[in-house]
């Protein structure tokens, strides 16, 4: 899929991301949804930054990049990660 934003409208990309999030909430049991949701979120984030202090640049990882970055705010919000439970078992192997 080749994803070009620069100029493009929100009627041309919407039906694009509206069909991905329907095949996402069709093919994906909801745990699994939290989990593609939440590494979708970690690979925008690294590869953001990685970008931000490496010159290199991989034309497949940026068309994710910004595919992800607009399918991310569609996909619904589901069950609530509980944080507090890592965080304490952090404290614990530190302590």
């Amino acid at each position: 899929m080749v994803l070009s934003v620069r100029g493009a409208e929100h009627e041309r990309l919407d039906p694009m991301l509206d069909a991905c999030m329907a095949a996402h909430q069709e093919r994906l049991d909801e745990d699994r949804q939290v989990e593609f949701k939440s590494k979708a979120k970690a690979f925008v984030r690294s590869y953001g930054f990685l970008g931000a202090i490496l010159s290199y640049r991989h034309p497949a990882r940026e068309k994710l990049s910004r595919f992800l970055n607009f399918l991310i705010p569609k996909l619904p919000a589901l069950k609530k990660e509980d944080l507090s439970k890592d965080v304490l078992e952090a404290i614990d192997k530190d302590s």
